[in-house]
Formats: structure tokens, sequence, C-alpha cells
């Protein structure tokens, strides 16, 4: 839901400023979608068509995890157990991805910024993203305030037997850019 400025997620209740607010988001905290067409999301989701059925009242429910371009339509028709009447129920669709997965968070594709590094994938948004790995890897004193990105890097990232390794790996996907 949008309110003034703030995009409102209806199932966790956090706010997300934003002076473009419209519908048409992937919750950052529940995954939730919120708008009227997700169509142009090509990762996993969650598929979902809860209701009731319209001959008996009996409660309906489908769910499937897939491909958010392999379904088509915004309903789905779901057969009750009960009566083996037919109803139209909406889809609801819930992406599917992790924090750590190398991909788009609003399209769902794969990063470009992405390579193998110590026995993981080593991924980044953007230059910017390559240029805090950089100096946060290489930095000898590491004091990292709560909730920065620093904070939130993982374990074998930020460990001194990997340094070398993920600062290579960061010198050739910078190298990929052309800068």
């Amino acid at each position: 839901m949008v309110i003034e400025n703030r995009f409102v997620c209806v199932q966790c209740g956090h706010t997300h400023v934003d002076p473009d607010a419209r519908p048409g988001y992937w919750c950052g905290c529940c995954a939730r979608w919120e708008g009227t067409t997700s169509q142009w999301f090509h990762g996993e989701v969650l598929a979902q068509a809860v209701g009731r059925c319209g001959t008996c009242g009996q409660p309906l429910a489908w769910s499937q995890r897939c491909n958010r371009q392999s379904i088509s339509g915004a309903t789905r028709d779901v057969a009750c157990p009960g009566c083996g009447a037919t109803t139209q129920l909406k889809l609801e669709f819930t992406n599917q991805l992790k924090p750590h997965d190398p991909v788009d968070r609003v399209f769902g594709l794969p990063l470009w910024l992405q390579a193998p590094c110590a026995g993981h994938i080593l991924w980044a948004a953007n230059s910017e993203h390559l240029d805090f790995l950089a100096a946060f890897i290489s930095a000898k004193n590491r004091d990292v305030p709560q909730a920065t990105l620093g904070e939130r890097l993982p374990q074998w990232m930020v460990t001194a037997k990997n340094r070398t390794a993920v600062l290579r790996v960061v010198t050739r996907l910078r190298a990929t850019l052309g800068s």
C-alpha cells in the first residue's frame, strides 16, 4: 500500500520511504509483492491462491513454487475437494530470493558481477559495491558499526585466510566493467 511518499507493506507493516512511491514493489522485509502486476520479475516465486469454494464455501488453497514467467494470468481455477466445483481464485506471488542470492532483487535475473571465490559465489550489484568490498576487505582495522553493510558480509568473505582470494576476484570483476 502506498501512503504519501511511503510504501507500507500490508503483510509485515514495515515502511519504506520512496519519494516516487507507487504500487509495484517487493517488500524488502517479508518478500511480499505489492502492486497490480509482477510479470516483469523472472526469478523463483511462490504462487498462491487462497479462498472459498463458490458453491459449498469450503476453504480452498493452491500453491506452487515456480519461475514467475511460467505462470500466466492473475487467477487460478481450483477444484473443491468437497463438492467438485471449480472456483477461480486470485493469484498472489511471493519472491523466494534470499539475501545472499546473486540475483537482482527487482527483476530476479542473475547479477552480471559474480564469480566463484573460496568455495562460494562473490557478487556485487555495481561498481560502488565492488569499491566498498575492496576497501573493507583490505582494511587492517575493521571497526564495524551495527546495521551497516560491513556487519552483514558473510564470514567466509571477511576471514583473513580468504582476503587475497576475495580481493583477486573483486579486481577481476572490476575489469569486466572496463574501469
